[in-house]
């Protein structure tokens, strides 16, 4: 059976927004005017997302997201700006690039390799 595949990249801000809207989601709210970066690596036990908000007075805290949180975010934000995505594709978030994608198939699932985050769009 053929496979099909498909990315979605997002920029840097593209993220910060979507983890922003998954801040607020939990309570948390962001400081006015601060300053975010981000940060995303890799380990044995695959990658995590990193935000990194700069206050006045030169104080940095970082907030760290778990690649399933930062793929939950991605894809609420994709279906916020409408971009058509069958809940019966595979959805994981990976690094390409030096950008977080959503890589998305059909067809055959291999097993699924330790530190992606899957999910499936309800």
């Amino acid at each position: 059976m053929p496979i099909e595949m498909r990315l979605i990249s997002f920029s840097d801000e593209e993220v910060l927004d979507a983890l922003g809207v998954l801040l607020k989601h939990r309570g948390e709210e962001l400081p006015e005017g601060a300053e975010q970066s981000l940060v995303h690596s890799r380990d044995a036990k695959g990658f995590a997302v990193t935000m990194l908000i700069a206050q006045a007075e030169d104080s940095t805290y970082e907030v760290c997201f778990p690649h399933h949180e930062a793929l939950a975010a991605l894809l609420h934000q994709a279906m916020e700006l409408n971009i058509p995505m069958s809940k019966d594709l595979e959805k994981k978030l990976d690094i390409m690039d030096g950008q977080l994608v959503i890589r998305m198939r059909t067809g055959v699932v291999e097993e699924e390799q330790e530190g992606e985050a899957t999910a499936q769009v309800a």
